[in-house]
């Protein structure tokens, strides 16, 4: 996972790259506990990861936190597509194809990645959803 700052002050002024903020030594980054308990915003026990642990660099000056932090996973996928088909021969040269497609089976939420932004007001919440809902598919047809 990638954190950034905002106001991104370098790359607003050189054109390059993006700001990274400062680590605080010996700051957990990761919390404990139910994804589900660790959205963020009203309603939530606590966010996704330890925003306690980023500060902001000064002025002109890229932050010591590494381009990707190695400790902080986005959350994981676990999605299930699976398609069953049966051919029937119908005659010498023609059969009936049977498909069902069902993608996303168990209809399994996939969280978004958590906003890495330091200095915004959301930072370490996730707000979206990175799937969309079940989708059946059924469908027939002759092969010659």
């Amino acid at each position: 996972m990638g954190l950034s700052v905002a106001p991104d002050i370098i790359s607003t002024c050189a054109f390059e790259g993006i700001d990274r903020p400062n680590v605080v030594a010996g700051c957990g980054k990761m919390l404990s506990g139910s994804i589900y308990n660790r959205l963020g915003g009203a309603g939530s026990k606590n966010t996704y990861f330890n925003s306690g642990c980023f500060t902001q660099p000064s002025y002109f000056t890229d932050g010591d936190e590494s381009c990707t932090n190695n400790t902080l996973r986005t959350p994981g996928i676990a999605n299930w597509d699976t398609s069953l088909y049966k051919n029937i021969p119908v005659h010498q040269n023609m059969a009936l194809n049977f498909r069902v497609e069902a993608f996303n089976l168990f209809n399994r939420l996939q969280l978004g990645v958590p906003n890495g932004q330091l200095g915004t007001s959301t930072l370490s919440w996730i707000t979206a959803q990175a799937n969309s809902p079940r989708i059946p598919q059924i469908a027939g047809h002759f092969s010659f």
